[in-house]
């Protein structure tokens, strides 16, 4: 029992760092301090050491200057790269589940997804929360655990670059969800791949385009 708590621990403490450096909370260039983050999770140092490594090896921290830790920046290629995965991994996912949903898969979450991402759409981070759930709902509809485990990822860092480096338009990313959500809703794989590729293209160039007019 005793070998079980400390890896529960450290396993709470890493998730709960990844998830202020995706929301937001957490921003790109923020030195990390094991004593005040520590304090923050209310736990000792140990499991925030052990996070630390984790957190490294998967992207989201960087080495900073004199030995610090850092909360990782993004880079215009790094984003191309995103959205390159994000053109192939998405289109799968989208007529995946069109194509399940024809087959009689139930789709009440997506359909709920939806409508939440239309009553949130003028509150921005309801709004990029939503959209969120509703892409979670689609990958689930796929039910296909390689493409799940894939997708986390870069989903994750998604949701990076929407709490950081640019401001969705909302009420465009809402028409793409529409068409996107819809299509699978009426077991349409074919356009369902098409709106995706067309979201993933939208959104790859309103990034671009925020990070080329702050540099």
């Amino acid at each position: 029992m005793s070998a079980v708590i400390p890896n529960s621990l450290s396993e709470r403490v890493f998730e709960s760092i990844r998830d202020r450096i995706i929301d937001g909370t957490l921003a790109p260039g923020e030195r990390l301090r094991e004593r005040e983050l520590a304090a923050e999770l209310e736990v000792s140092r140990v499991p925030v050491r052990e996070a630390l490594p984790r957190l490294l090896d998967a992207g989201y921290i960087a080495a900073g200057p004199g030995r610090g830790i850092v909360v990782r920046d993004f880079d215009r290629a790094e984003v191309i790269e995103l959205f390159d995965v994000r053109a192939h991994l998405d289109v799968l996912a989208a007529e995946s589940a069109a194509r399940n949903v024809a087959a009689g898969a139930d789709a009440t979450a997506l359909a709920a997804a939806l409508e939440a991402v239309t009553s949130r759409s003028e509150k921005p981070g309801a709004a990029t929360a939503a959209a969120a759930t509703l892409h979670a709902e689609i990958v689930a509809l796929a039910n296909n655990s390689l493409l799940t485990r894939l997708l986390r990822p870069v989903l994750d860092l998604d949701r990076r670059l929407a709490a950081h480096a640019y401001r969705e338009d909302h009420a465009e990313a809402l028409e793409e969800h529409r068409g996107l959500a819809g299509a699978i809703l009426r077991g349409r794989p074919e356009a369902a791949a098409g709106f995706a590729r067309a979201h993933v293209a939208e959104a790859r160039q309103r990034v671009l385009d925020t990070l080329d007019a702050t540099e």
